[in-house]
C-alpha cells in the first residue's frame, strides 16, 4: 500500500510502500505499527496502548509525527500489522534487531523534530523569505539521511 501523508514522521514517509499482514489481534502489542480503517479511511499508525476488556481488544494509536493520540481503535477495524516498507527501491522489514532499532529510533527522532516543526510554524512571520524552505529542506534531508543510514543499501 502506498502511503499518503506525513503523520508517521520519520518512520514512514509519504510515498513509501508499506507491507502488512493479517495477524491475531492479541498478538499486536504497543510499539507495533498497524493498518486500520479509521474515520478518514485507511490509516497507518503506531499502537501506544492496548486494552483487553471482556475479550475485546482495543488499541490506542498515534502517528509518530503527531502530538496527540488518534483515539481507540477496535480490533475489528484493524486490517493488519505493518511488517516492512519499501523506500527509494530498498525493502526494509521491521523484524529483528535492525528493524526494531529503526522503528524505535525513528519514533524518538520524530518526537524531537515535532518541536522544530511547531517552532517554525510559530515564528513563520519573522522568518525572511526563502529561509522557511531552507529549514523545511533541512528537516526533510535529515529524515532521508537517517533512512539511508539505517536502511540496507541493497535493493
Amino acid at each position: 500500500m502506498l502511503v499518503k501523508g506525513r503523520s508517521m514522521g520519520l518512520t514512514i514517509l509519504e510515498g513509501d510502500r508499506v507491507y502488512w499482514k493479517r495477524v491475531d489481534p492479541l498478538s499486536i502489542r504497543p510499539g507495533d505499527i498497524i493498518l486500520y480503517l479509521g474515520s478518514g479511511g485507511l490509516t497507518v499508525h503506531r499502537v501506544i496502548w492496548k486494552r483487553v476488556v471482556e475479550g475485546r481488544v482495543d488499541y490506542l494509536t498515534k502517528g509518530d509525527g503527531s502530538l496527540l493520540p488518534d483515539g481507540w481503535v477496535e480490533w475489528r477495524d484493524v486490517i493488519g500489522r505493518v511488517e516492512g516498507l519499501k523506500r527509494e527501491g530498498h525493502l526494509f522489514m521491521f523484524k529483528g534487531k535492525r528493524g526494531r532499532a529503526y522503528s524505535l529510533l525513528s519514533f524518538l527522532l520524530s518526537h524531537f523534530l515535532i518541536p522544530l516543526h511547531l517552532i517554525i510554524d510559530h515564528v513563520r512571520p519573522l522568518i525572511p523569505d526563502g529561509s522557511l524552505e531552507v529549514l523545511r529542506g533541512l528537516k526533510k534531508g535529515a529524515s532521508r539521511l537517517f533512512a539511508r543510514w539505517i536502511l540496507p543499501s541493497g535493493g
